[in-house]
C-alpha cells in the first residue's frame, strides 16, 4: 500500500489486527469508494494469507472484559457508552465494534483510567 501511494497505519491494540491506511495525495474520505484505491487494496492483500477470524469464544472474552472496563471508567466518574448485546457486538465487529471508551474524549483516559481499568486499545 505503501508503494501505491498511502501511508500505512499499525494495527492498533482491539482492531482486529486490521491495518488501516489513507492515501497522501486526495482527501482522505473519498479513499474507500475511487476505484484506483480499491482496486490497490485488492491487489496487496490478495498478496497475504487472509487474516485469521475470531471464534465467537474469542470474541466473547474480549467482550467480557471490554463490559468490565466500562464498568470501571463508570466507577471513576465517566458515561461511555452502554455496551450493544454480545450478538450485536459480534455482527458488528469486522466494521468497527463498540469499545468501552466510545464517548469519552481520548485524551481523558490516560493516567489514573488507563491505569485502573486497563483499556488495551489506549497503548
Amino acid at each position: 500500500m505503501a508503494a501505491a501511494g498511502y501511508t500505512v497505519h499499525p494495527a492498533q491494540p482491539g482492531s482486529n489486527d486490521v491495518y488501516s491506511w489513507v492515501r497522501t495525495s486526495r482527501f482522505t474520505w473519498d479513499v474507500d469508494e475511487r476505484p484506483e484505491n480499491i482496486g490497490a487494496a485488492q491487489h496487496c492483500g490478495a498478496r497475504f494469507a487472509p487474516v485469521r477470524q475470531w471464534t465467537a469464544a474469542e470474541l466473547r472474552e474480549v467482550y467480557d472484559r471490554w463490559v468490565l472496563e466500562a464498568q470501571c471508567l463508570i466507577s471513576l466518574g465517566f458515561h461511555p457508552q452502554p455496551p450493544p448485546s454480545f450478538d450485536e457486538f459480534y455482527e458488528d465487529w469486522k466494521t468497527g465494534p463498540w469499545s468501552p471508551i466510545d464517548g469519552i474524549p481520548f485524551d481523558r483516559i490516560r493516567g489514573e483510567a488507563k491505569d485502573r481499568c486497563g483499556l488495551e486499545m489506549v497503548d
